[in-house]
């Protein structure tokens, strides 16, 4: 262990690969927390996202992970930088001129320029091997977790990480339960976990997932949810919106409850704004993330007056989960969109003559809609 409490390795470069998105990213997050024991993430890590969506932000991304792995800080010799997610190597973003010539760049610094004491973590979703990010890696440690699956999971992956998801939270549940179970959440490992940790907190005490929990908890594959709707809003993910959207009036929904919805979400979101804003609440840790109160007297009297609508009472991953959304919006933004929402519920059932789809998009595109 070096003088910032990073734990030393050989390997200055250590790259994880693979086409599930989820697994890369746990398989990164146990190598980075290997390097930074706890209560040294704050000088001891960098996390440089890479998830662009445009040669723009690939470039700056791609730009910001050079300085940080080639550069020595001024507070600490030893440092753990952390480029994750980077999705761009394998699609269409990755093919342009702008971004092959700055992963070239990149890949030939990090080659040769990371000093002593750095040492850098990538977590690479769905590239292309001949990238020349891959061959300048070859020095280091390279995780392919696609390789690594096929040998240990015999070619059923899906069913393997069930099973150790299931091990590690001391669950049970049939083989035609874990069938169901599969054939509804579908091939993503991501919502695997999230449908566990959902099932958990309905389990309660309860350690067996019979069929009727299944059916009971977890949507059809395909199928989506009202809330699924809300929380793309709260994430102001626009695009992920409008699908969704379109999914719940091809199922049907009415555009009725879908406002609804979205206007229970906003008004959770304006108080936890204000709590944020009047540094009541905050959200803690770098990439293990929590919520920390510091409420007086008065405040707590009045958070337990709301009953059920007291954000406290709250299952901590849920007041994350709205703390992290709160955030990404002003409150001026929060209001603006609360207030196109009545006006949105008014027009449909008065004097609107636009189709309910095109209403709800609209509506989307007013609020969610970031200037560039």
């Amino acid at each position: 262990m070096d003088a910032a409490g990073i734990v030393v390795m050989s390997a200055k470069i250590h790259l994880v690969k693979g086409t599930d998105e989820f697994a890369v990213d746990r398989k990164a997050r146990e190598i980075v927390d290997k390097l930074v024991p706890a209560g040294q993430a704050t000088l001891g890590l960098e996390i440089v996202d890479g998830g662009a969506e445009n040669t723009d932000q690939a470039v700056i991304a791609l730009q910001r992970c050079t300085e940080a792995a080639v550069f020595r800080g001024l507070l600490a010799e030893g440092k753990v930088i952390w480029f994750r997610g980077v999705k761009f190597l394998g699609g269409q973003t990755g093919r342009t001129v702008g971004v092959k010539e700055a992963v070239a760049s990149f890949s030939a610094r990090i080659a040769k320029d990371i000093p002593d004491g750095h040492v850098l973590v990538i977590s690479v979703i769905a590239a292309d091997d001949s990238s020349p990010l891959f061959a300048a890696c070859k020095g280091g440690e390279v995780v392919d977790l696609d390789d690594e699956i096929e040998a240990r999971d015999g070619g059923k992956p899906r069913e393997a990480n069930l099973a150790g998801e299931l091990a590690r939270r001391k669950l049970r549940m049939s083989s035609d339960v874990t069938k169901a179970f599969l054939e509804r959440v579908g091939e993503d490992s991501r919502l695997v976990v999230t449908e566990l940790d959902k099932m958990e907190i309905y389990l309660d005490s309860r350690k067996e997932i019979t069929r009727e929990d299944v059916e009971l908890m977890i949507a059809p594959m395909g199928e989506i949810q009202t809330w699924d709707l809300a929380d793309a809003f709260g994430r102001r993910e626009l695009g992920r919106a409008i699908r969704i959207a379109r999914q719940l009036f091809f199922q049907k929904e009415s555009i009725v409850g879908l406002l609804a919805g979205l206007e229970r979400r906003v008004r959770d979101l304006i108080l936890m704004r204000r709590l944020i804003d009047a540094k009541y609440l905050r959200i803690v840790g770098d990439y293990r993330k929590s919520v920390a109160w510091s409420l007086p007297p008065d405040a707590e009297e009045t958070l337990a007056s709301l009953g059920k609508e007291n954000p406290k009472s709250l299952h901590p991953y849920r007041c994350l989960l709205l703390a992290q959304q709160a955030a990404m919006f002003r409150m001026s933004e929060l209001i603006r969109c609360r207030d196109a929402i009545f006006r949105a519920h008014s027009d449909v059932v008065t004097v609107s003559n636009l189709p309910d789809s095109v209403a709800m998009e609209l509506l989307l595109i007013r609020t969610l809609a970031q200037n560039r």
